[in-house]
């Protein structure tokens, strides 16, 4: 049985190959972010929240060893990863994601990945570092 992010990664493959999309340019503006432990980051892309209508958003995290699902939307359900169920939220308008509660487990390559529903307009994978650090001069 696949897992919803195995799911959403496949889907994406093929509507990518299918329709011709490739890599979405500029959709994250320059990293990396930075965060405190206890802390909030926040993953803001570019994308209009007046152009076309998202209808799938799969945020993974890799922190060297094996990707891991932060969260997926989908037009019938949004679903948090194990281990970030009441930390994360996501706009399912533009993408992007709000990461709280920062622990140092949290550091790592942030990826995402956008299909708009004109499917030849989407956005292709992109990734983002985070670095999270305790808090100095307290």
């Amino acid at each position: 049985m696949l897992s919803m992010m195995e799911v959403v990664a496949l889907t994406t493959g093929i509507l990518a190959l299918l329709t011709g999309c490739s890599s979405g340019q500029n959709l994250l503006p320059p990293g990396p972010l930075f965060g405190e432990v206890g802390g909030s980051v926040t993953f803001t892309t570019t994308v209009s929240p007046t152009g076309p209508e998202l209808v799938t958003i799969a945020w993974s995290f890799n922190n060297g060893s094996v990707p891991v699902s932060v969260i997926t939307f989908l037009p019938t359900v949004t679903r948090p990863g194990p281990g970030y169920v009441g930390r994360v939220s996501l706009n399912n308008v533009t993408g992007s994601l709000e990461l709280r509660e920062l622990t140092l487990r949290d550091s790592g390559d942030y990826s995402v990945t956008l299909i708009k529903v004109t499917l030849k307009h989407c956005l292709g994978k992109l990734d983002w570092k985070c670095t999270v650090s305790t808090k100095y001069g307290i």
